[in-house]
């Protein structure tokens, strides 16, 4: 059957008309369909079958070559916004008429106006050639002949204008993703309206990446800023900040971020806060403020201020029994301790290292009879008056040595012992001990 008049134009589907030369048996259209149930070819009115033709993209082959002068018609019900005509949305019915068959029945219904008929491929035309008002029967003007292949192409209800084009688009209302959200590039969320972005989850939300912010975060009364350069971060305010509470999901509240000037929250909560240029750490409930590093505690402030500094480097070693020769200065080796904190005296060389830089404390003390008795603390292997730290020149049978020492990290200390007449001298009580000032 052939064309006249005017080509119709479509607002909602893109369509293509052709024009067959005998020969040609391909045909490039204006979009690309969604998939096959979405493409609906016809030739001089009539409609093809799916074996009939084949799409790669938005070229169209037949099988064979339509007529010369053979009007082809392409409506593409699938490209616009990318919406994709799925079962949902098409359902087809086939019959075979029996004789003087009028009435066909729809099992799974249609939608009145949203349904197409054909008569062994030639499209009906709606009240004139059949009714369908019910939603459910088909009627025919006129009654099919036996034999006859009658379909029905029923579609579902959708609203084109309201899609989203997935390669960009404006949405107003509520978005609700109940799987997983992949972004698989940076994504910059940007608000030019001064609305609000609120991410809320009743459970837990996880960033396994980095997150990463260009600028400040802006609270309602302070910014939380990152200062990439001095690497730190903090939360800046101009006005009294709202308090910023941490909390561990079993035991409740930890501690409340706020400034000094507001006070505590309600209730007896701990906190942290900037007074000035000073940093207030302060436990309401009467406990403990411990300070952890790898998982270890370093210092302890309890309740009445007393500060416990666990691994402070502190020792107390002895020397029984020890026999001196005279006018000799003698490197002590005292091989028991009382105490060793830190285990940095050591009791095979008589040695104390230094772990850290800064100001250290040490005392060391001899007794013994006998002759004159002197003592040295010194530092690095000096030997007795030649780079000794320090010395005391004593005539009676006791001498002592206290002295606070400005030791780098790795330095060692020692003690030296001498007698400079008499005999050979046993001392009863030798003791060397230390601790780290700061």
């Amino acid at each position: 059957m052939s064309y006249s008049g005017v080509q119709p134009q479509y607002g909602t589907f893109p369509s293509d008309l052709f024009t067959g030369n005998g020969s040609n048996t391909v045909f490039t259209m204006s979009s690309v369909p969604g998939n096959d149930a979405a493409l609906l070819v016809t030739v001089d009115g009539v409609r093809q079958h799916t074996d009939t033709y084949s799409y790669t993209a938005n070229t169209l082959t037949f099988s064979e070559a339509p007529g010369s002068g053979a009007i082809i018609e392409t409506v593409n019900m699938g490209s616009r916004a990318d919406i994709i005509i799925t079962e949902g949305v098409y359902k087809k019915t086939q019959f075979t008429a029996t004789a003087a068959q009028t009435n066909f029945t729809i099992a799974t219904g249609y939608t009145v106006g949203f349904v197409d008929v054909y008569l062994n491929g030639i499209r009906l035309v709606v009240a004139d050639d059949f009714t369908a008002t019910d939603g459910s029967t088909i009627i025919l003007a006129t009654p099919a002949a036996s034999g006859d292949a009658v379909e029905v192409v029923a579609y579902g209800t959708f609203n084109v204008a309201n899609a989203l084009l997935k390669s960009g688009d404006t949405m107003s209302g509520n978005l609700v993703v109940s799987g997983t959200t992949t972004m698989l590039s940076p994504v910059a969320i940007a608000n030019t309206t001064g609305n609000t972005f609120v991410v809320a989850n009743t459970g837990a939300v996880t960033i396994t990446g980095t997150l990463t912010a260009s600028a400040n975060i802006n609270f309602d009364s302070g910014t939380f800023f990152v200062d990439g350069t001095n690497n730190r971060v903090g939360i800046n305010s101009t006005s009294p900040l709202a308090p910023l509470s941490l909390y561990n999901a079993s035991s409740g509240l930890l501690a409340t971020l706020q400034n000094a000037t507001t006070g505590t929250t309600s209730g007896d909560g701990s906190y942290i806060a900037l007074d000035g240029n000073n940093l207030q750490i302060s436990n309401k409930e009467s406990a403990n403020v411990i300070f952890y590093t790898a998982d270890t505690e370093r210092m302890r402030i309890d309740a009445s201020g007393r500060v416990t500094t666990p691994y402070q480097p502190a020792f107390e070693a002895y020397r029984a029994n020890l026999t001196l020769p005279t006018q000799t200065w003698t490197t002590i080796v005292y091989d028991n301790c009382t105490i060793n904190r830190g285990s940095h005296y050591n009791t095979s060389n008589g040695r104390f290292t230094a772990p850290v830089a800064g100001f250290y404390f040490f005392e060391a003390i001899g007794e013994g009879g006998g002759g004159a008795f002197h003592t040295i603390i010194a530092v690095n292997g000096g030997v007795g008056s030649v780079g000794d730290t320090a010395q005391n020149w004593t005539s009676s049978n006791v001498s002592k040595q206290s002295f606070v020492l400005n030791l780098n990290a790795g330095d060692y200390v020692y003690v030296q012992h001498y007698i400079d007449s008499g005999r050979t001298m046993t001392s009863n009580r030798c003791h060397f001990h230390g601790f780290f000032l700061g």
